[in-house]
C-alpha cells in the first residue's frame, strides 16, 4: 500500500523502525494544505507535524511516497498515533509521473494547539529526510528555520538523534563554548554573534553601500519563510530573478538598517505610512532586532502620520502574532495572483 509521509518518516531510517519493508518511490506535494507543528504528541507532549487543510490550492506540503506491506499497516497506525491525536485519511498527490492517491496521517481538532513547538531531535529529523527525500531546496531550508526547544528526556533525545547518525557527544561539541581569550581566532560571523547578544545592534540609514547585504537577507529570508506555504515557482523571480535587487536600489534611502560589526542584521523599509518591508537575518531572529527596528520605524511615521500600516501573507503565522503583539489589526484580506497566497493588511493608531 502507498503511505505519504511528510514529517519525521520522511527519513528511511525512522520508517522502517515502524515498517521494516518501507521503500521510497518518489517525492511529491499535496496541495490545499499547510505544514504546521501544532500536533500534541500523545507521548511527549511536543509538537508534531500536520498537513493542515486550508482549501487554499496555494498551499503546498511536500513529502514522499512509501510503499510498505499491507501486514505493517497496524504497526504504523500504532506508532503514528492513530486515535491519539492523528487520523488517517486519502490523500491525492502531485508527482513528476502524474497524481497518485495514498493515505496519510492528519492531526485531530482535539489534539492541535498553536503554542506548542517540536523538539529539536524531531525537527532535524524532519529535515533530514526531506533532505533524503530530494524535496526542494526552498523547502528544506524553511523546515531547517522552524524554532525548536531541547527535550528535557536526554535519553530520549539522544535515541532518535542516532538515527540521524549524531550522538550525544557530538551535540554537546556543538553545544562547547570556545575557549576566553581567542575571539581573534574565530570566525567573523561567530564574533559579531556573540557580541549581538551582549548588546543591541545600531540602526542607521541605509547606504547604497548597504544593497548587497539587504538583498542576501531578503533572498534569504524569503526562501526560509515562503517555503513553508507557498509554490517554489512563485518564488523563483524572487530568488533567482532580478526583482528583489531592482526594489533595493529603488528603496534603499527608505530603509533603516541594524548593524553590528560592520555586518547587516535586519533592515526595514518605508514608503509614506507604509512600513513596506521587515526582514531580519534568518539565523538572528527572536532576538529582539525586529520590535529594534520597528521602534525605529513607527518613531518616525509618527512624525507625520496618525496611521502605519503594514502587510502579511496570511500563512505567515509567526509575522502576523508578532504585528498583533504590536497593537496592529487586520482591515482586510486580498488575494495577490504573483504569489498565489491571500495578504492581510494591518493598521495601528500612532501617538496612542
Amino acid at each position: 500500500m502507498r503511505y505519504f509521509a511528510y514529517g519525521s518518516n520522511l527519513l528511511l531510517a525512522r520508517l522502517r523502525e515502524r515498517t521494516p519493508s518501507a521503500r521510497r518511490i518518489e517525492r511529491g506535494k499535496l496541495s490545499a494544505h499547510r505544514l504546521c507543528w501544532h500536533t500534541r504528541g500523545a507521548l511527549d507532549g511536543s509538537g508534531k507535524c500536520d498537513a493542515f487543510l486550508t482549501g487554499d490550492a496555494a498551499d503546498l506540503v511536500w513529502g514522499a511516497l512509501f510503499e510498505i506491506a499491507d501486514i505493517e499497516r497496524a504497526q504504523l497506525d500504532a506508532a503514528e498515533g492513530l486515535g491519539r491525536g492523528y487520523r488517517d485519511t486519502q490523500v491525492g498527490i502531485e508527482t513528476a509521473h502524474g497524481m497518485l492517491t495514498a493515505f496519510a496521517y492528519v492531526a485531530t481538532p482535539d489534539a492541535v494547539d498553536a503554542t506548542l513547538a517540536p523538539f529539536d531531535w524531531y525537527r532535524d529529523l524532519v529535515v533530514a529526510g526531506a533532505r533524503e527525500s530530494g524535496l526542494p531546496d526552498p523547502y528544506v531550508t524553511a523546515l531547517a528555520s522552524v524554532t525548536a526547544i531541547g527535550d528535557p528526556d536526554a535519553v530520549r533525545a539522544d535515541r532518535h538523534r542516532r538515527l540521524r547518525g549524531v550522538t550525544a557527544d557530538d551535540v554537546a561539541e556543538k553545544r562547547r563554548p570556545a575557549p576566553t581569550g581567542h575571539e581573534s581566532q574565530m570566525p567573523r560571523r561567530t564574533v559579531a554573534m556573540q557580541k549581538h547578544r551582549a548588546e543591541p545592534p545600531a540602526l542607521r540609514p541605509a547606504t547604497e553601500a548597504d544593497q548587497s547585504a539587504i538583498v542576501d537577507i531578503c533572498k534569504r529570508s524569503i526562501t526560509t519563510t515562503y517555503g513553508v506555504f507557498m509554490d517554489p515557482e512563485r518564488m523563483r523571480p524572487w530568488v533567482d530573478g532580478r526583482e528583489v535587487e531592482e526594489y533595493v536600489a529603488r528603496m534603499w534611502s527608505r530603509m533603516i538598517v541594524a548593524v553590528d560589526d560592520a555586518q547587516v542584521l535586519g533592515v526595514v523599509a518605508l514608503d509614506g505610512h507604509v512600513i513596506d518591508l521587515l526582514w531580519i537575518r534568518a539565523d538572528l531572529r527572536r532576538r529582539g532586532i525586529g520590535s529594534l527596528l520597528m521602534d525605529q520605524a513607527e518613531s518616525m511615521l509618527a512624525a507625520d502620520h496618525n496611521v502605519a500600516e503594514i502587510e502579511c501573507f496570511a500563512p505567515n503565522r509567526a509575522s502576523l502574532a508578532f504585528y498583533e503583539s504590536r497593537g496592529y489589526t487586520a482591515v482586510r484580506t486580498y488575494y495577490e495572483a504573483a504569489s498565489g497566497v491571500d495578504r492581510i493588511v494591518m493598521t495601528k493608531q500612532l501617538g496612542e
